[in-house]
């Protein structure tokens, strides 16, 4: 269960996604991207130099456009998935690459497991996703320099009881067996097994899991995640409250489980922010796991003390299995809403529908009365597709034209589909990390090493993920998306078609903006 609630954080938080849980993956607002002439950069005679997107939502969206040039490499269009590009005269074998191949993994975790304990995770085909983009490189744009990827994968069960030496099975796999260079994921992977595909060997892991901001830093530039660390989840959050003056004035209480990481990541990030503003941390409780991951001891003696210190702010950092108890013993003890106004983060992938959904479903119609009006601070803007002004991004509609089209299961999915959303963002997801490795592959040279793979990924710069949220990756940087979003929980969900599906939601309120880096 414990990799149930890691896995589900991955695979919902990114990119995994695609959008937050199942939300969001498009944009708010007109299209975004079309392509154009000219922009930035100017030669000796003074004209514009490059190709460079255009978009229509203005502000941060557009000057992010602004500094990336798609003229420098076949895998940057937004109206192609990859443009034909000739062939290297003199391929020659390196510690990355044969001749004429390069081995990339896709490490998927069996996530369709997770519904024997009633996680569902609507998903689609991960494979076939990964399958499909890495052939279309293969068949219809030459492959990468005249190297075809040699697509493999590794799977790795999700209900193991010797679950992190399963993990570092599959890093061997990948690394030794294989000999692999990159790997991707869009299904969750934690544990160990992180720190030996990045730091124990020498492989380039694009991912939408979170690790801790030291493994990143370990990594040396190799952990290549969208999705924040989990520090800079919980430091997002308390930094932009803070810039924002919501909390002051207010009587705070932190609450979070005892599971290990989670403490040192809440005090690094949250309640460092929260204590550098100077704001009046009454009450930080640490509820009790066992070593499981229902976590439970000390609630009901930590709820005594929000009503006893008169709180009025709740940071209830817990897991998807622990957060509904929580809030109905609160329930349970009279606290109405809005009596304490909470806020999230995607820390335990609270800010996304599909585990915020579990509210009602493991904590009952009080629990989530309760919590209606939480909001959550985060880089994807979960819920966007539900407004009525929402057009589906130019790199999403690119994406799921390219699968649909092209897979061998039948699938297609459209993500301003309510009930489709999750699987294309799972669509998006994959063709994000598909063609980001085949960029780094390209602009790391004729005949890459892995540390020529290495310094392309270090300095790539600005790459498309779902939503086309402004994303980069540059030396010391140690996560991809450049935005946040104000996030309003909601239940009932407001305007659904399908109620019977979707009794809960989040929406987005205001615009988003850059994160303070």
């Amino acid at each position: 269960m414990i990799l149930a609630l890691g896995l589900i954080a991955a695979a919902c938080g990114d990119d995994g996604g695609g959008g937050s849980g199942g939300a969001s993956t498009g944009t708010t607002g007109s299209s975004s991207g079309a392509t154009a002439t000219g922009a930035t950069g100017t030669g000796a005679s003074g004209a514009a130099k490059g190709v460079f997107a255009t978009d229509p939502r203005g502000g941060i969206y557009d000057a992010f456009q602004k500094t990336f040039d798609r003229s420098k490499d076949p895998f940057s269009s937004l109206t192609e998935f990859c443009t034909s590009n000739p062939a290297a005269a003199n391929r020659k074998a390196t510690d990355a690459v044969s001749a004429d191949s390069i081995v990339i993994v896709n490490l998927r975790t069996k996530l369709e497991q997770l519904e024997k304990i009633g996680f569902a995770l609507p998903l689609g085909d991960n494979n076939e996703m990964y399958r499909t983009f890495f052939t279309y490189i293969n068949e219809k744009c030459g492959g990468i320099r005249g190297r075809k990827i040699d697509y493999k994968i590794v799977e790795v069960n999700s209900q193991s009881t010797t679950l992190d030496a399963d993990r570092r099975a599959a890093c061997i796999a990948v690394t030794e067996d294989l000999k692999a260079p990159i790997a991707v994921n869009s299904t969750g992977f934690a544990g160990t097994g992180l720190q030996c595909l990045t730091i124990e060997h020498d492989t380039i892991f694009i991912t939408s899991t979170s690790d801790t901001n030291q493994t990143t830093i370990d990594s040396k530039g190799r952990m290549t995640s969208i999705a924040p660390t989990l520090s800079e989840y919980t430091k997002n959050l308390g930094d932009d409250l803070v810039k924002q003056g919501t909390l002051t004035g207010k009587r705070i209480a932190v609450v979070y489980p005892d599971t290990p990481g989670y403490p040192e990541a809440i005090k690094e990030g949250l309640i460092a922010s929260l204590k550098k503003a100077g704001l009046n941390i009454v009450q930080e409780d640490v509820i009790g796991c066992k070593g499981g991951s229902s976590c439970g001891d000390g609630t009901p003696a930590s709820v005594d003390k929000l009503i006893s210190n008169k709180i009025d702010v709740l940071f209830p950092a817990l897991n998807v299995v622990s957060l509904p108890g929580y809030l109905k013993e609160m329930a349970t003890k009279g606290i109405k809403n809005g009596q304490i106004q909470m806020y999230q983060s995607n820390y335990n992938s609270q800010a996304g529908d599909l585990v915020s959904s579990k509210i009602v479903d493991f904590g009952g119609a009080e629990a989530a009365a309760l919590y209606n009006g939480t909001i959550a601070i985060d880089t994807t803007p979960t819920g966007d597709y539900r407004g009525t002004d929402f057009k589906k991004s130019e790199w999403n509609t690119m994406c799921e034209k390219v699968y649909s089209e092209n897979n061998k299961v039948g699938e297609k999915f459209d993500l301003t589909i309510e009930t489709e959303n999750s699987q294309a963002g799972a669509v998006g997801s994959a063709c994000t990390f598909a063609r980001l490795a085949a960029r780094i592959v390209y602009l790391a040279g004729e005949n890459p090493t892995r540390a020529d793979l290495l310094k392309a990924k270090e300095n790539i710069g600005a790459v498309d993920s779902n939503a086309q949220i402004p994303a980069t990756f540059k030396p010391g940087k140690l996560s991809g998306w450049d935005m946040l979003f104000t996030l309003k929980w909601n239940s009932p969900c407001p305007g659904t078609k399908t109620p019977d599906k979707v009794k809960t939601c989040f929406t987005v309120v205001g615009t988003g903006r850059a994160i303070a880096r």
